[in-house]
């Protein structure tokens, strides 16, 4: 292999190390709501937005003594925002692809990775249908895969992120 060739993966994958750390952030929270959308812009063929709405789990879930289901919390101040502690995972596609229905589950990993065609990045998400329980750790392998690829761009929000969406009737 050319030294160029080397260079030129050593950099891709030093700017996929680069992109994971900040996606730690949103493992360990629960998918509350998926949308994808079709960008049409300037270049020939369209690219498409998946984006995947986080919310972190109450420490009542995180702890050992989980007693069941909890009621949801009342807003009491009128200034309290309902998107407070979410963060949206943005990744934006060259291509449609099916993904199964993650809502109401887990995140509990992020890999992201050189594409099979070694011009674009390709993206893994695993999710489980169970909170993690003092710590013990997940098989990735059993829960439901989303793989996006090839993939154009990730973006990370968190709630407080002025290109964070929102809804006008919240």
């Amino acid at each position: 292999m050319s030294t160029a060739v080397t260079r030129w993966m050593r950099r891709r994958r030093a700017s996929t190390r680069d992109l994971s750390p900040e996606k730690r952030k949103a493992r360990g929270t629960e998918c509350l709501l998926f949308w994808c959308r079709k960008i049409v812009g300037n270049r020939q063929e369209p690219l498409w937005e998946f984006n995947f709405k986080f919310k972190k789990q109450s420490p009542r879930l995180k702890s050992k003594r989980m007693g069941g289901l909890q009621p949801p919390v009342q807003y009491q101040d009128v200034h309290t925002n309902p998107d407070q502690d979410c963060c949206l995972l943005q990744v934006t596609t060259l291509n449609f692809i099916f993904i199964p229905i993650v809502m109401g589950m887990i995140f509990t990993l992020f890999t992201i990775n050189v594409s099979t065609d070694m011009r674009h990045h390709r993206v893994r998400l695993v999710f489980q249908d169970s909170p993690v329980h003092g710590g013990r750790k997940l098989r990735h392998e059993q829960g439901v895969q989303v793989i996006l690829d090839p993939v154009h761009s990730v973006r990370l929000f968190d709630w407080w992120h002025p290109q964070y969406p929102f809804s006008l009737r919240a």
